[in-house]
């Protein structure tokens, strides 16, 4: 967010950086902690957005699932989409960016999706997708770039609200 016109993608230096973190009994009240330590505002129910490369796209299914579960709506690129459905998890799938009336970026313009979960293929990863977290930036709602971040945010989100509140100290975990 600091840097609006560059790409949302961390290198693994930037992913290994972090500002805060969350203790609690188990991971999904963990993160939820850092997350809100972070200042990141996460929605609670509405549509969420995913495209999963294909190496993700296994590990994804589980992720999606936990969304359902949550009561999220699903979004879903055309193979990303397929592939979920093939597994039983109900995603709608948008059109292409640019080609259609189910444009993602113009989806997530419209306030119609509430978070992205986007994981690109490669190092350099650009077209739809950069244009998908670009967009998902400038609209302010939470983009995840990697499956696994999809799946801890999901697990924060099933931990509940209830959870962040309890505070416990480092000395209390390490006396």
């Amino acid at each position: 967010n600091r840097f609006p016109d560059e790409e949302g993608l961390l290198g693994p230096e930037m992913r290994a950086t972090g500002e805060v973190m969350g203790i609690a009994p188990d991971f999904g009240a963990a993160y939820a902690k850092a997350l809100l330590g972070a200042g990141h505002r996460i929605p609670e129910t509405g549509t969420v957005f995913i495209s999963l490369s294909d190496r993700d796209k296994e590990y994804g299914v589980g992720v999606a699932q936990r969304f359902v579960d949550l009561g999220f709506r699903i979004l879903a690129t055309a193979g990303t989409a397929a592939h979920l459905a093939g597994k039983g998890v109900p995603a709608a799938h948008v059109d292409k960016v640019g080609e259609g009336p189910w444009d993602p970026v113009r989806l997530i313009e419209e306030g119609k999706i509430d978070m992205v979960v986007n994981t690109p293929r490669g190092r350099r990863a650009r077209g739809d997708g950069s244009l998908i977290r670009r967009a998902a930036r400038k609209a302010g709602i939470p983009c995840v770039t990697t499956a696994q971040g999809g799946d801890a945010v999901a697990r924060s989100l099933q931990a509940g609200r209830g959870v962040i509140t309890d505070v416990a100290s480092l000395q209390s975990r390490h006396p």
